[in-house]
């Protein structure tokens, strides 16, 4: 045997020895000890065995049904969690619903109410600007002299496809004006309809802006009705005009002439700095030029035409008056 190594030296490095951490010198020395010592080798057996549970089984069980409780607990929390989750989403977009993005078209009627001749009901119809939507309820702020209304909607349900809406409100006194969102619908006893709110919006100060012009003839179709034209401007002095040189032969010249005086009214009373407009066009035998100006309108109308643009009540006038729509 060995003496080079004691027992309690070996023991120590025993643990470095099963891990492999010990030098090749050290190893051969340890397992000379280990060949002749039969205490060290028990150790050392021992040492190789895997560690046992020293606690009593019905504790183990115990904590075993504690993690499994635990954990069904766990479980239950994420499906609760969950149902609740999924509730209040089905709340909120099929019973309480969301404000509505917007309307796509409208349609106005106006009547006094039965039970009592000096109040009005403003009735409004048409559809929600999504197909996927139903009309829930509507909502009434008061600002002054003014009414806005707006609509929620709610997501429909399988069975349901259509998105319809009704509103019946009946104005009360001291209001002068009931608004949709961005559109006037109603001012001062007069019907505001949606073909008037897009043209009034394109109102400006200066002929010379060349894209708010676009946006007039835009809201009048012009394109749609009489063919692609071409503009000149004359705002180096006044009178300040507008040409619109048409490109396409005009057979029917005076249903044509009669549609275009109207029209230039109406840009006469859009844009501020406008003084006379004119139109050009190809007869199929020749080139025609015609004008209206700021007199004409005058005379035609009754009043300056600038003023019928000064509310979008008095424009509402104008567009009824020449069956703009």
């Amino acid at each position: 045997m060995s003496d080079s190594l004691k027992c309690e030296i070996v023991r120590d490095l025993l643990p470095s020895f099963l891990d492999g951490l010990t030098s090749e010198v050290t190893n051969n020395e340890i397992e000379e000890h280990l060949s002749s010592c039969d205490e060290c080798r028990n150790v050392l057996e021992k040492m190789k065995m895997p560690m046992e549970s020293t606690m009593p089984t019905k504790e183990v069980d115990y904590l075993k049904k504690i993690k499994l409780r635990s954990n069904r607990n766990m479980m239950m929390g994420i499906v609760a969690t969950t149902l609740l989750f999924l509730s209040i989403i089905f709340m909120k977009c099929y019973i309480i619903g969301f404000q509505s993005k917007g309307i796509s078209d409208y349609e106005l009627l106006y009547s006094p109410v039965q039970a009592e001749k000096e109040k009005y009901c403003l009735i409004v119809q048409g559809e929600l600007e999504s197909s996927s939507m139903v009309y829930k309820d509507y909502d009434v702020r008061i600002d002054g002299d003014k009414a806005y209304l707006s609509l929620s909607e709610r997501v429909a349900y399988p069975s349901e496809d259509k998105n319809d809406f009704y509103v019946g409100y009946q104005i009360p006194e001291g209001i002068n004006a009931v608004y949709l969102y961005d559109n006037t619908i109603w001012e001062n006893g007069a019907l505001i309809t949606k073909e008037v709110n897009d043209l009034y919006k394109t109102k400006h100060a200066y002929i010379g802006d060349m894209s708010a012009n676009g946006s007039v003839v835009g809201a009048l179709k012009l394109v749609d009705k009489f063919g692609n034209f071409k503009n000149s401007l004359q705002t180096k002095a006044e009178p300040y005009g507008w040409t619109l040189e048409f490109e396409t032969v005009i057979a029917k010249e005076d249903l044509f002439n009669s549609r275009m005086t109207q029209y230039g009214y109406v840009m006469l009373a859009l844009i501020d700095n406008l003084s006379e407009i004119s139109w050009t066009y190809d007869n199929g035998k020749e080139i025609v030029t015609k004008t209206v100006t700021l007199d004409d309108a005058k005379n035609m109308m009754g009043k300056d035409i600038k003023k019928y643009s000064q509310s979008i009540s008095q424009f509402q006038t104008l567009a009824d008056a020449l069956y703009i729509y």
